[in-house]
């Protein structure tokens, strides 16, 4: 059976729930059609974010559209209708390399110049932000306090909800197994059940983005890396807000979500492209080493395990459980979908 709409949009996650959301403001008459292949919307690499949202980059492209997207954050219930629980904290981030604090010192350059409050950071600013931090062997850092995070799933709600209230047509269920086409142009999406006919069709499916380029003969210099997250409870020795810290040699990063967590990742840049979604514990070795250079209280700390039942938030995809496995320093227990608790942080031997 084939269906007709004026936009197909290939994915229900934030990058689909946005453009849905903004066409129609733009023209509430406009047909639009989601093809979402899971369940329920917003459960794949949305759901995995971390929600960061910063101005701290270092073209001007990317500044940019954190000040076009800023007032979504600051500003949802008016612009969307509902609060998105967004928190400036700040982001800091630190560095022992003159030439990267070189890099930092362009950068602010260039977010000034754009109107962003940035600022470069000697180490005794930095250690103003965090007392734990280890700052001696800091050459210096950056920082602005306009940078911040919120929840991605609320947001995608919002966009969603919005977009649905002026027509548009959510199809769970529906993965696209084919693109339509006449000649070079691209012209419908087919499902399991059924094809969908379009003038415009919008390829919005996050790390799966290349394949259905790929259906249509594009290749699209996109491809998803998997990024794991360690989620524990919210640990004594760090402070209810605190900026979200990344140190740029390590990769290390750590902040508070709110009173319900401490996030901490960034040392898996070195994994190869791809789909894979197991979980890697003994990565989780390599962030507490370098949470023990850069926070204090971690100094030599001792490695941790998953129990059965576990799960950690990756970018690309959660797992739902382990093989039972224990170390020393820590006890994991169960935890909601998406996350794993720590219920102790790793103490000094």
């Amino acid at each position: 059976m084939s269906h007709t709409a004026d936009v197909v949009i290939v994915g229900a996650g934030i990058i689909g729930g946005s453009i849905a959301f903004h066409l129609l403001e733009r023209d509430p008459r406009l047909r639009i059609v989601m093809l979402e292949k899971e369940a329920e919307p917003g459960t794949g690499a949305t759901s995995k974010a971390t929600g960061g949202v910063r101005f701290q980059f270092s073209t001007e492209a990317n500044v940019r559209l954190t000040q076009l997207s800023y007032r979504y954050f600051t500003h949802s219930e008016a612009v969307l209708g509902s609060p998105v629980d967004f928190l400036r904290h700040g982001y800091l981030f630190v560095t022992t390399e003159a030439a990267t604090l070189e890099q930092c010192r362009r950068n602010v350059a260039l977010q000034r110049g754009l109107g962003v409050p940035s600022e470069l950071l000697t180490p005794g600013a930095i250690q103003d932000h965090l007392d734990c931090l280890v700052t001696r062997d800091l050459v210096g850092g950056s920082f602005c306090p306009d940078d911040g995070s919120a929840d991605p799933y609320s947001m995608l709600r919002a966009f969603l909800a919005r977009a649905r209230g002026r027509g548009l047509r959510l199809l769970t269920d529906h993965p696209v197994v084919g693109l339509v086409r006449e000649g070079e142009r691209v012209t419908g999406a087919r499902t399991p059940h059924g094809d969908w006919s379009a003038p415009l069709v919008i390829d919005c499916a996050g790390p799966y983005a290349d394949q259905i380029g790929a259906m249509a003969d594009v290749s699209i210099p996109s491809k998803p890396y998997r990024r794991q997250v360690m989620v524990t409870e919210p640990l004594p020795i760090l402070p209810e807000v605190f900026p979200l810290i990344v140190d740029l040699d390590s990769g290390f990063y750590v902040h508070r979500q709110g009173r319900s967590a401490v996030l901490m990742g960034g040392t898996d840049k070195d994994i190869k492209p791809g789909l894979d979604t197991e979980v890697d514990w003994d990565a989780f070795d390599t962030v507490f080493r370098a949470a023990a250079v850069r926070c204090r209280p971690w100094r030599r700390p001792r490695s941790c395990g998953p129990t059965r039942g576990c799960a950690i938030s990756r970018r690309t995809t959660t797992a739902s459980s382990a093989p039972r496995r224990r170390r020393r320093a820590c006890t994991w227990r169960a935890a909601s979908p998406g996350t794993a608790s720590c219920m102790r942080p790793p103490s000094a031997s």
